[in-house]
């Protein structure tokens, strides 16, 4: 009898070490279960064996490791740009960072509070700092950082994706990069001429037309989905671009030094901190305050309008940490700043890889890691994202996320081809 219970632990020991998501077991059972749901639903790794599995798993945690030392070990260098450059948009994008991270793995807080200013408040700062570093003019220099940030970038992640098994097209792109170029290739020089001309007038009358746009904008329309299609997008995506250009639109509408001014005074954050305290608590859960469904109905004014003062009030309240910090309190801010300034990776690199494990298992990370309660959970997402923005990341994935050789490449063959013209 000895010798058969010998057998069956020899057995079981012989199983165990032959599965290659043991580790996972260390962290729970439901998380160990969606490891083997990933390598067997994965187009990437459909024929991953052990070996495959633990390095993958040993990578990661040394990456992670080896990021959070960069950023400790990192010597910031004060150069004159770097001296000029306002920490407040740099915190307040890894924020925001972390809220697309954790709506994308539905974990701690998962859509309930900042689905309503996460996405207009990106684009609301993307068309402020566009305006103020551009003034009204669109440089050759500002060109060739949008095709090597947002289309360049975009092409290459649409490459390994597809290269790593994911061959649906209107999976593998992603729609933040190309609104980006549409509205700094177009929708800016537009808005530059027509203040030009009419003034503010002409101003007002543009956020008008796209908050009608923002208005009548159906996802079920023809005329967006050809749009998608030629972008390779699908349909939902397409439609994603027109509805968020009013908050586009009214970044370039503002007056920087004005609206940076304003939104730091003592009562405009007091004011801010009280309405986001509403809005989590109190506003957040109102069946009339929602941006679900994206319906014709009499309330989307009022969604346009919510979305635009909780963008706002979000923004103010990252003031005083930007402006006001002291001592172990501005060390952070200044580490949250170096971090923000790395947001393009954290969002390129993490949609790669829901791209590459399968967008399912990506979302279920967080709730696989459920038995090791919320606060825990939370600080891997965070570790998570501190790892993506890290000078670890950027030395690594520059290649990828922006692509400086590609642009010089180009130049180099156009030129080659094209002597005589400058660039």
């Amino acid at each position: 009898m000895q010798q058969g219970l010998l057998q069956v632990k020899e057995e079981q020991g012989r199983r165990s070490s032959q599965d290659p998501f043991k580790l996972a077991h260390i962290i729970s059972p439901d998380f160990a279960a969606l490891m083997h749901e990933f390598g067997s639903n994965s187009g990437l790794v459909a024929s991953w064996t052990k070996a495959h599995m633990e390095t993958f798993v040993a990578v990661m945690v040394c990456f992670m490791t080896s990021a959070c030392v960069s950023i400790g070990l990192r010597h910031v260098r004060q150069t004159e740009s770097a001296q000029d450059r306002d920490k407040l948009w740099d915190i307040a994008k890894l924020i925001l960072m972390f809220c697309v991270i954790d709506l994308h793995t539905q974990s701690a807080f998962a859509n309930a509070t900042y689905e309503f200013f996460l996405m207009p408040s990106f684009l609301m700062m993307s068309g402020l700092l566009q305006q103020k570093s551009r003034g009204g003019a669109l440089e050759a220099a500002a060109v060739k950082r949008v095709f090597r940030d947002n289309i360049l970038n975009n092409l290459l992640i649409f490459l390994v994706a597809t290269t790593g098994g994911m061959l649906d097209k209107e999976d593998c792109t992603l729609w933040f990069l190309w609104a980006l170029a549409l509205y700094r290739l177009l929708i800016f020089p537009v808005f530059s001429k027509v203040k030009e001309i009419a003034g503010h007038i002409g101003v007002v009358v543009l956020l008008c037309a796209f908050a009608v746009s923002y208005r009548l904008t159906d996802p079920a329309s023809l005329k967006w989905k050809s749009l998608a299609n030629c972008l390779l997008l699908n349909s939902f995506i397409g439609f994603k671009i027109p509805l968020h250009a009013f908050f586009y639109v009214l970044g370039l509408s503002l007056d920087y030094d004005s609206f940076r001014q304003t939104i730091s005074r003592a009562p405009c954050v007091a004011l801010s901190l009280v309405f986001m305290f509403v809005h989590r608590f109190y506003l957040v859960s109102f069946s009339w305050v929602t941006t679900e469904g994206f319906s014709d109905n009499p309330l989307k004014w009022f969604q346009l309008l919510y979305c635009s003062l909780i963008s706002i009030a979000f923004i103010s309240c990252l003031t005083p940490l930007a402006d006001r910090a002291q001592g172990l309190l501005l060390q952070a801010a200044e580490v949250m700043a170096d971090l923000g300034s790395r947001s393009l990776y954290a969002y390129c690199l993490h949609m790669l890889m829901r791209f590459l494990i399968t967008d399912d298992v990506f979302a279920g990370l967080a709730e696989a890691l459920g038995p090791v309660g919320s606060l825990p959970r939370s600080a891997v997402m965070v570790l998570f994202l501190v790892s993506l923005c890290s000078p670890l990341a950027e030395r690594c994935f520059s290649w990828l996320v922006s692509p400086q050789w590609a642009v010089d490449l180009c130049s180099s063959v156009a030129k080659a081809i094209f002597p005589g013209v400058k660039r």
